[in-house]
């Protein structure tokens, strides 16, 4: 399975374990009763207003926070245990889906000296030409054709997604998995989605839609 499938899948249940929390750990009924009152003080607060009826406005105003106050303390219980969900959730998908160390050693290239590792479980070879210049044996056939040649810059095939290779230091160099790639660029995000902003674009709409079809406030 790829690692976009994986992610996908993975935002998917998450989505629909925290809306779930949400229903089962606070009181749906009071919540949703806190809400309509407070619809109808926001009603009576802007009549109060065209009214010029300050004391009305205050009255009501006090009455709308003291509801908000109910509904925090119902939703208190759900928000910590989804935090710590998320916590848990968010330190296991950046250790799976974040960053590959890999550790470079010397090898000779024709005359020249070059850095080589392996990237993964499945060990795929790749070779550092100079600070910018590599190539990941993709076919893994042990040998470094044009075609698997490319930049620090450049996005490698990996594992049905993309790995973006920083330059080495220390004989060590980091390759960032990057489940996706969009064909325009996102604000502030770039082309490249890695797991976080999958996470992100996948469950922002998803968990309106689970909300809806769970009754959920």
């Amino acid at each position: 399975m790829s690692v976009l499938i994986e992610v996908t899948l993975i935002s998917l249940g998450l989505s629909f374990l925290l809306v779930l929390l949400s229903k089962v750990l606070t009181n749906q009924t009071e919540i949703k009763r806190i809400k309509q009152e407070t619809v109808e003080y926001k009603k009576k607060i802007k009549e109060a207003q065209k009214e010029k009826n300050e004391a009305a406005v205050k009255d009501y105003t006090s009455k709308m926070f003291k509801l908000s106050q109910g509904q925090f303390k119902y939703s208190t219980k759900s928000m910590l245990v989804s935090m710590i969900v998320v916590v848990f959730a968010f330190s296991w998908l950046g250790g799976k889906y974040g960053n590959i160390a890999v550790d470079l050693t010397q090898t000779e290239e024709g005359q020249h000296l070059a850095l080589m590792g392996e990237v993964g479980p499945e060990k795929q070879k790749v070779i550092f030409y100079d600070n910018t210049n590599l190539a990941l044996d993709k076919n893994k056939n042990s040998q470094f054709d044009q075609e698997e040649k490319l930049t620090t810059e450049d996005l490698a095939s990996y594992d049905g997604s993309y790995l973006k290779f920083s330059k080495p230091q220390n004989n060590k160099t980091l390759a960032e998995i990057i489940p996706a790639k969009t064909p325009f660029k996102i604000p502030y995000v770039g082309n490249n989605l890695t797991w976080f902003w999958l996470y992100v674009f996948i469950t922002v709409p998803t968990t309106f839609i689970f909300r809806k079809l769970l009754d959920v406030q």
